[in-house]
C-alpha cells in the first residue's frame, strides 16, 4: 500500500509540474506571436526608410536639375 501511495504522489506531483510547464508554453506562444508582429512591424518600416531614402534622392536629383538650369539661363 504504501508502494501505491508514493506512486500516486509522483503522479500527482508530475501532473502539478505538468500543469505549470503548460502555462509556460502558452505564455511562450503568446511571446512568439508578439515577436513575430514586431520583425512584421520591422520588416514594413525598413521599406518605408527605403522608399523615404529613394524620395529623398529624387528631389536632390530634381533640385539639382533646377540650379543647374537656373545657372546656365544666367550666362
Amino acid at each position: 500500500m504504501s508502494k501505491i501511495a508514493k506512486y500516486l504522489k509522483k503522479i500527482d506531483d508530475s501532473l502539478e509540474i505538468l500543469m505549470r510547464n503548460s502555462d509556460l508554453v502558452k505564455e511562450a506562444n503568446e511571446n512568439l506571436a508578439i515577436i513575430n508582429k514586431l520583425e512584421d512591424q520591422i520588416k514594413k518600416n525598413k521599406n518605408i526608410k527605403i522608399e523615404t531614402i529613394e524620395l529623398i534622392n529624387q528631389i536632390i536629383i530634381e533640385i539639382e536639375k533646377i540650379n543647374s538650369d537656373s545657372m546656365n539661363k544666367r550666362k
